[in-house]
C-alpha cells in the first residue's frame, strides 16, 4: 500500500509528538532540555513542510 506524502507527514508528526511528550516527562517537563528542544525543532520543521505542501 502506497501512502502519499501528506499522510506520511501527518503520521510522522503524530509519532514525533508522542516522542517529544515522553522526553518532556522524562526530564521533569523541562521544555528547555536539549532533547525536548531537539524534538520540538524537528516537529516545527515537519509542520512547516506540511503547511507548504497544502494548496492555499
Amino acid at each position: 500500500m502506497k501512502i502519499d506524502m501528506r499522510t506520511e507527514l501527518l503520521l510522522t508528526i503524530e509519532e514525533l509528538k508522542k516522542v517529544m511528550t515522553e522526553a518532556a516527562k522524562a526530564h521533569g517537563f523541562d521544555f528547555q532540555h536539549p532533547k525536548v528542544l531537539h524534538f520540538s525543532r524537528e516537529l516545527d520543521h515537519l509542520i512547516v513542510k506540511l503547511m507548504k505542501s497544502q494548496p492555499i
